[in-house]
């Protein structure tokens, strides 16, 4: 949805532009995509508040993926973060190592497949 509506706005500021470069002198043409960038600039805010209030009530992580620039950050990373043995033996996680409170599940991505 915010997607569509972004590209609306562009569409509308690129006829903006173009009105304005070109010799026609259009003002009521120009008033009115000015009004259309305009409502379309709110909508685009609307969508983000909504967006955000849903973010900021859901605490929820879904997915990430982490890429490793060497071999050695990655076994690091892995073994920090996997304490699959912690876990099933102690009722406490290193509050160092959650991410916004909330405890990391690791593990190394599959081969890729052709």
């Amino acid at each position: 949805q915010r997607g569509k509506v972004m590209q609306q706005r562009y569409k509308c500021v690129q006829r903006i532009r173009y009105e304005k470069t070109t010799a026609s002198r259009k003002k009521k043409r120009l008033r009115k995509l000015m009004r259309e960038r305009e409502d379309l600039t709110l909508l685009v805010r609307t969508k983000d508040e909504k967006r955000g209030k849903v973010v900021a009530s859901s605490r929820k992580a879904i997915q990430a993926f982490v890429t490793f620039e060497t071999e050695a950050g990655f076994v690091e990373a892995i073994s920090r973060y996997n304490l699959s043995w912690f876990r099933t033996h102690c009722c406490c996680y290193p509050e160092r190592l959650k991410f916004k409170g909330m405890r990391l599940r690791t593990e190394q991505a599959p081969e890729p497949s052709t």
